[in-house]
């Protein structure tokens, strides 16, 4: 009796997470991006800048700031940004569940993508900022809908510095 008690409320406790997943899911994709693409920071464009959340990384949030902050990326052994932004094309290309939003054209500066994830389909946005004075790659990913993505973010971004890693090794 007791084990079908027991049962009978584990089933409906995963049927209300499962539920409650669905619908941040369904949010997710219906959502529009949150202050999405470069913006002006005085002579500077700049992706923006993370939510109070911590499911959003960016190489462009203050170094001391543990939860947002993560190191740019470096050029994938390419000489030029237009090189660089072609290879970092490729290898996105390559992600299973990443589209790519805006590629820009060649020798420009940004790269905007949108990955969804495979069990429930959330989406995260993924920029990429390739700016003329730097020979970096500055990236910004973060979730669409909740407040923790369990380092999601985090994980996608090093799985790309990765990559590149590769690509730029002799």
């Amino acid at each position: 009796m007791n084990f079908k008690i027991l049962s009978i409320v584990g089933i409906l406790i995963l049927f209300t997470l499962l539920s409650r997943f669905r619908a941040l899911a369904r949010q997710s994709r219906e959502a529009a991006p949150e202050r999405i693409s470069l913006y002006e920071n005085g002579a500077d464009r700049k992706l923006p800048d993370c939510p109070g959340k911590p499911n959003c990384v960016s190489s462009q949030a203050r170094v001391d700031d543990a939860v947002h902050f993560i190191a740019p990326l470096q050029y994938p052994g390419a000489s030029s940004r237009s090189e660089a932004h072609a290879q970092l094309l490729k290898h996105l290309s390559t992600h299973a569940g990443m589209t790519v939003m805006d590629e820009g054209k060649p020798g420009e500066d940004h790269i905007r993508t949108e990955f969804r994830s495979l069990i429930f389909g959330f989406i995260d946005d993924l920029e990429f900022h390739l700016p003329a004075a730097e020979r970096v790659i500055h990236v910004r990913s973060a979730s669409r809908v909740g407040h923790s993505d369990l380092g999601a973010n985090r994980k996608r971004v090093e799985a790309i510095r990765a990559a590149l890693a590769v690509l730029n090794s002799p």
